[in-house]
């Protein structure tokens, strides 16, 4: 079950910037070749990669796909580690849970003053949902991770 999460999260973030690259193609396209720009493919490019990036961040949470500095934590002997890794983990949950819950309260504020897109001409708590949607994902990474490395037996040295 948790495979294909992990295989449909990666296909939607797939086929979104996928979208997102010909929607600048095309946008290209016009300007130089038909010297007619649209704007509303910039726009809605911008959204689609913002999209993309945000949904795959769970699943990158997961794999441990982003930035880390592990030079001096691999030096650290197993409890120092088993210390250091509690209290990251600790920080970036209460991190994800602000990113989710600042991003929820900006929806809400565009849907209280009915804040539109400007190309567009979308409501823009469209875009702005994928943000509390993305810490969710976030959160739920981390902990699949956790769960994984508890059940495969921990930090090893």
């Amino acid at each position: 079950m948790f495979n294909k999460i992990k295989y449909a999260i990666d296909q939607i973030g797939g086929i979104l910037l996928g979208i997102s690259a010909l929607l600048i193609l095309f946008q290209v396209i016009m300007r130089y070749v038909f010297q007619s720009p649209n704007n509303w493919t910039e726009e809605l490019a911008r959204y689609i990669s913002v999209w993309g990036t945000l949904i795959v961040s769970g699943l990158l949470v997961y794999e441990g796909g982003h930035i880390t500095l592990d030079y001096f934590y691999e030096k650290f002997p197993a409890p120092l580690k088993k210390v250091t890794s509690l209290i990251n983990n600790v920080l970036l949950i209460m991190f994800f849970t602000l990113f989710g819950l600042g991003g929820y309260r900006l929806m809400i504020t565009s849907t209280q003053v009915n804040q539109m897109s400007p190309g567009l001409q979308i409501p823009m708590w469209i875009v702005y949902i994928v943000l509390p949607i993305s810490g969710v994902l976030m959160i739920l990474g981390l902990v699949f991770r956790e769960y994984q490395k508890k059940k495969e037996g921990g930090i090893k040295q």
